[in-house]
C-alpha cells in the first residue's frame, strides 16, 4: 500500500502524458513516466523501483 501519490498530467488531442509521478510506501518507492494512447489503446511506461 502507498502513503503517497503524487503526478503532473497533461492531455493532448489522443494522449494523457504522467511526468514527474511518484509514489511512495513503506517498503517500496516508485518514479514513472508514462504516455496513454487513447487510439492504440496502449501504455508506455519508463521509470524506476
Amino acid at each position: 500500500m502507498f502513503t503517497v501519490v503524487e503526478a503532473e498530467f497533461r492531455l493532448a488531442q489522443d494522449r494523457v502524458i504522467i511526468t514527474q509521478s511518484s509514489t511512495v510506501g513503506p517498503g517500496i518507492g516508485i518514479s514513472l513516466d508514462r504516455i496513454y494512447d487513447q487510439n492504440k489503446r496502449t501504455i508506455n511506461f519508463q521509470g524506476v523501483v
